[in-house]
C-alpha cells in the first residue's frame, strides 16, 4: 500500500513538472524562432531597473523597456527584452541591459511575422531560460530517483534474506 502512495505522490510531482514545462515551452520556442524573425527599427521610449524583493526580503532586479516600432505602416509598442527573461538577484546584468538601451535609443526589434505585435530585442537561450531548463531537468530526474529510493527502502529485501539462509545452510552442512 505504501508503495502506491509514493507512486501517486511522485506522479503528482511529475504532473506539476509538466505544468511548469507547459508554461516554459512557449518562451523556449519563441527564443529560438526569434533568431529568424524579421527586424524593424525601434525607438526606446524608456528603460529602467525595477527592484523588488522575495518573500524572504532578498532584493531582486528586473530590467524593463518600452519601445515603439512599425511594421507595414502599423505602429506597435513592445516591452520584451527576451522571451522568458526573468528578474534575478544580479543587479549588474539588468543595469548593463538598461545602460545599453539608454546609450542608443534606436534598437533592432525582432518581430513575429505572423503576429507583429509579438516582439523582442534579443533571441536565443539566455541565463533565465537555461536556469529554468536545468531546474526542470533536475525535477524530472530527481523526483523519480527519490521515489524509487523510497520504494526500494520500504520493500522487502528478499535477496539479502536468501543469502543469509544460504550461508547458514552451508555452515551447517
Amino acid at each position: 500500500m505504501f508503495q502506491w502512495i509514493v507512486v501517486a505522490v511522485a506522479a503528482l510531482f511529475l504532473l506539476a513538472g509538466l505544468s511548469l514545462f507547459s508554461q516554459l515551452y512557449p518562451n523556449l520556442v519563441a527564443c529560438w524562432q526569434a533568431a529568424d524573425w524579421p527586424t524593424a527599427v525601434g525607438v526606446v521610449n524608456s528603460s529602467d531597473v525595477l527592484e523588488s524583493s522575495t518573500s524572504k526580503g532578498t532584493p531582486t532586479y528586473m530590467a524593463t523597456v518600452d519601445y515603439t516600432y512599425s511594421v507595414a505602416g502599423r505602429s506597435f509598442n513592445g516591452y520584451t527584452i527576451a522571451h522568458g527573461f526573468e528578474s534575478t538577484k544580479n543587479r549588474e546584468t539588468h543595469a548593463a541591459i538598461v545602460n545599453i538601451l539608454q546609450e542608443s535609443t534606436i534598437v533592432a526589434v525582432r518581430y513575429n511575422p505572423e503576429s507583429p505585435q509579438d516582439s523582442t530585442l534579443s533571441y536565443g537561450l539566455h541565463r533565465s531560460m537555461i536556469i529554468s531548463l536545468t531546474f526542470l531537468a533536475l525535477w524530472f530526474i530527481v523526483v523519480p530517483l527519490i521515489s524509487a529510493a523510497i520504494i526500494m527502502d520500504s520493500s522487502f529485501d528478499r535477496k539479502l534474506i536468501e543469502n543469509i539462509s544460504l550461508a547458514v545452510k552451508s555452515a551447517a552442512g
